[in-house]
């Protein structure tokens, strides 16, 4: 009883640390360092201080996946665990899918799932209406990598946001060896995402916007609304005949950060595009800034 209270305490502890974090973040333009240095290092800080987001995000999930190689955990345990993970704002919802076969509560299928509705939260099991939550991305691609990862950004309808899952093994022992036991996750909306990235160029006195990437090139935050999620560096690439973007994407995809100068004849202007990795989701952040400015 006293490991299941301290793991609470801690999602609880870690949860209120993720806000400060995000309210750094918005506190911190990244335009203004620009006075004491490079640009490289403008967007370096502002990596840093994504980093430390998503870093503190992934402690939740693996609070919880820690307790559970531990200790069996009741229905009424889960329900408490689950709604101190969602005290934050950013976490929509959170989920303890276990492998079918594990022995709990006499289920062959077990994926209890909580979730925002408004002021309050659902609980719900994911396989009640048939949903093979075994076959889906968030729970395969960890169980056959057998480690944490972050999912591809996807649209929910229901909540009308963008969202992320990040997703944690946990096994058991079974008196020989380790042996997987199921993933637990957290659900993200990226509208605070959002909010940052407008808010930072709303202050920002030069000429200048940002694109945010997933490791695979899907846009996440650029300034048309209509390249979110519905583009990748590639297709723009494509679209606006700007080899530099695929150039850009293939250095993000290999982990590598850089400045790049295009150079627009039909406006007659030029652009340097600053671009680097969030370590802890591998996404990419480029910022395009006026050379004249």
């Amino acid at each position: 009883m006293l490991k299941f209270l301290n793991t609470v305490l801690l999602i609880v502890i870690t949860v209120f640390i993720l806000l400060i974090v995000r309210v750094y973040l918005f506190k911190t333009p990244f335009w203004q360092s620009k006075i004491s240095n490079t640009n490289l290092e403008m967007i370096e800080s502002n990596v840093k201080q994504m980093d430390l987001f998503f870093k503190s995000a992934q402690q939740t999930p693996q609070q919880i996946a820690n307790l559970l190689e531990i200790k069996d955990i009741s229905i009424d345990e889960m329900r408490i665990i689950m709604k101190s993970a969602l005290i934050n704002e950013e976490i929509f919802g959170t989920c303890i899918a276990f492998e079918p076969g594990i022995a709990t509560v006499n289920r062959q299928f077990h994926a209890p799932y909580m979730y925002k509705n408004n002021d309050s939260t659902i609980f719900k099991d994911l396989n009640d209406n048939g949903y093979q939550y075994f076959y889906q991305d968030w729970y395969l691609i960890p169980k056959i990598l057998q480690k944490p990862c972050w999912s591809e950004p996807y649209y929910d309808d229901g909540v009308d946001s963008l969202m992320i899952t990040y997703s944690v093994p946990f096994f058991s022992f079974n008196g020989r060896k380790n042996e997987f036991a199921g993933i637990v996750t957290i659900d993200i909306s990226l509208n605070w995402l959002f909010k940052f990235f407008n808010d930072t160029f709303k202050k920002n006195p030069y000429n200048g916007y940002s694109i945010m990437i997933s490791e695979n090139g899907t846009v996440i935050s650029a300034p048309k609304k209509e390249w979110i999620y519905n583009q990748t560096i590639y297709s723009l690439a494509a679209e606006e005949n700007m080899d530099i973007l695929r150039e850009i994407g293939r250095d993000i995809k290999n982990g590598k950060k850089g400045k790049k100068l295009f150079v627009n004849r039909e406006q007659n202007k030029s652009y340097y595009y600053y671009y680097s990795v969030i370590p802890s989701c591998s996404w990419g952040i480029i910022y395009v800034l006026s050379k004249d400015m």
